[in-house]
């Protein structure tokens, strides 16, 4: 294939490349934008913290984290 050709063909391929990567990066800037907005009004960082005192529920907890927990390689 001549050079002329083959870069053509290369930026061709690129661009549709880069088209696709816009309009996935639109879709979900979309789909993120109203978690963000919500996000932005919650200030109080404790209502994130739930304290448990009960053993067993502390357990149970536990158990429950553990189930979820995946290992790191």
């Amino acid at each position: 294939m001549a050079p002329e050709l083959a870069l053509t063909r290369l930026m061709t391929l690129q661009r549709e490349s880069l088209e696709r990567l816009d309009q996935a990066s639109a879709a979900l800037a979309a789909a993120l934008t109203p978690v963000w907005t919500a996000g932005r009004t919650h200030t109080d960082p404790l209502d994130d913290i739930e304290v448990l005192r009960d053993p067993k529920t502390i357990a149970e907890w536990f158990a429950t984290f553990q189930e979820q927990a995946t290992p790191t390689s």
